[in-house]
């Protein structure tokens, strides 16, 4: 069996490595992140999905995060793609002129958006406080797959 992360089985997956550290209550810090390259959008779309408290450096200090520096026709950005555990990816991003604090969280536009918020808050360990803005997204009913 493959994990999400392309390890065989006989491997440690970093989602099992989260799951126990919740359990034994390890720091934040000692928790992997997976990070993945940027890629292209399965649907060809994205939606953000929330506004988180922290800041790229607070990501990037806590979960080992590296941003990249790229430009689009609004700004300079920085941007980090991690994986979650269904194996579907998101985008933590901040323009560089953004007047309001925080990193904005883009996923998928065909995505359960309620599942990805979730999937989010416990690989990262984020609390309802730790969120600026929500998607109303989150509390729409599941699209079905077509």
């Amino acid at each position: 069996m493959l994990f999400p992360t392309g390890r065989a089985d006989t491997e440690v997956c970093p989602y099992m490595i989260n799951d126990l550290a919740t359990r034994i209550n390890l720091k934040e810090a000692d928790v992997p992140v997976h990070q993945v390259p940027l890629q292209r959008w399965p649907s060809g779309d994205s939606k953000d999905l929330a506004e988180l408290r922290l800041s790229p450096e607070e990501l990037g200090r806590r979960y080992g995060l590296s941003f990249e520096e790229l430009h689009d026709d609004l700004d300079d950005f920085r941007v980090a793609a991690i994986a979650l555990p269904d194996g579907s990816n998101l985008w933590l991003y901040r323009y560089r002129h953004e007047p309001e604090p925080g990193t904005a969280v883009r996923v998928d536009a065909a995505a359960d958006f309620r599942k990805a918020k979730a999937q989010l808050a416990q690989v990262l360990g984020l609390t309802a406080d730790d969120f600026l803005w929500v998607s109303p997204l989150v509390e729409a009913p599941a699209q079905p797959a077509g």
